[in-house]
């Protein structure tokens, strides 16, 4: 680039030197987008467009108005030989300029202060039209697809991971909480989960009034059943046994296996002694109704005993015995009673 002959000097020659090379550089950088790249400097305004392979450069004196580009826009061009730095927003686009000391001290490694300083200043300013700036946007939303396709396809596998696992911990919560609930062998409540819910239907009741009923159920004869034919006929009688209870009471009341041939209903909600003896009748009536096992011809036999809250107590242990007491009285009563 021409260097004025009154200003030629060591210090300008190396800074002039330096500051093609940045030029060259900052070209090489404006290459991405394609922009309208001015160097201002005391001989005059260098300009090109960039995005070309090869920079093509025009020369403007500085007797002249400038390029045609700040010719369109005199206010900006003002601004840019008087201000140190900045952006200039205009119609279908933007400046931005920089002003660059090739010759001070520390700039590129040069030492001392020359005193044509101010010679060697050059800016830097281009130009970005708005088109210029949609194809950049477009080229990032572009180069954006695929790291969002990836994106959506990585939230896709960790979701479906996660619901796979969430799955699986909630059957095994699931199977745990029926492992520790529930008899295996009739698949009824066992005695402990039996007993809390229990406890849970009568503190209820205190709350909200109403009654309920406890049925005793306890099988005769069961231990010659083992005896006779064998512990896998007594598992099979006594699931039957849970399976008819089951069917002669509501999906709301409760049935548990006390232990062995033991088990008790709750009955929740129910009003009075009359109900809940229909329902004692009821299980009676299913448990007699077809033989105990297959190749028996002897029906389910059990006794039954009753207790009514709040006629015969308020409280789970008063219940209990009550309804125990009962059903010894019914055993007792039946070995007593001609067949």
């Amino acid at each position: 680039k021409p260097v004025p002959v009154d200003a030629i000097g060591p210090r300008y020659v190396v800074a002039a030197y330096r500051a093609d090379l940045l030029f060259d550089r900052i070209v090489r950088f404006a290459h991405r987008i394609k922009s309208t790249l001015m160097l201002i400097g005391p001989d005059g305004t260098w300009t090109t467009e960039t995005g070309q392979p090869v920079p093509d450069w025009t020369f403007s004196p500085p007797a002249a108005d400038g390029p045609p580009l700040m010719q369109a826009y005199p206010v900006a061009w003002k601004r840019v030989l008087a201000e140190e730095a900045g952006t200039i927003p205009v119609r279908n686009g933007f400046f931005v300029f920089r002003t660059l000391h090739p010759a001070v001290k520390g700039f590129w490694g040069l030492t001392g202060v020359t005193a044509n300083a101010g010679a060697s200043s050059w800016t830097v300013a281009a130009f970005v039209s708005s088109e210029a700036i949609a194809a950049v946007e477009n080229r990032i939303l572009e180069s954006l697809i695929p790291s969002v396709v990836a994106l959506l396809l990585a939230l896709g596998l960790c979701a479906w991971v996660a619901s796979v696992y969430w799955t699986g911990y909630r059957r095994r919560q699931v199977r745990l909480v029926r492992q520790a609930t529930t008899d295996a062998l009739t698949g009824v409540l066992n005695r402990a989960a039996f007993e809390e819910r229990f406890g849970a239907i009568l503190a209820r009741r205190e709350e909200t009034g109403g009654g309920c009923a406890l049925i005793f159920v306890d099988l005769d004869s069961f231990k010659e059943i083992n005896d006779v034919y064998g512990h896998d006929t007594g598992d099979a009688c006594l699931r039957e046994t849970a399976a008819r209870i089951r069917s002669a009471i509501r999906e709301t009341d409760l049935l548990g296996r006390l232990g062995g041939d033991e088990f008790a209903v709750v009955l929740w909600p129910i009003t009075g002694r009359t109900p809940a003896e229909a329902v004692v009748e009821k299980i009676r009536g299913r448990l007699a109704a077809a033989p105990a096992f297959p190749g028996s011809g002897q029906p389910i036999r059990a006794s039954l005993g009753l207790a009514v809250c709040p006629e015969d107590g308020t409280d789970a242990e008063m219940l209990l015995r009550t309804a125990d007491q009962g059903m010894y009285g019914a055993k007792r009563k039946r070995r007593t009673t001609p067949a």
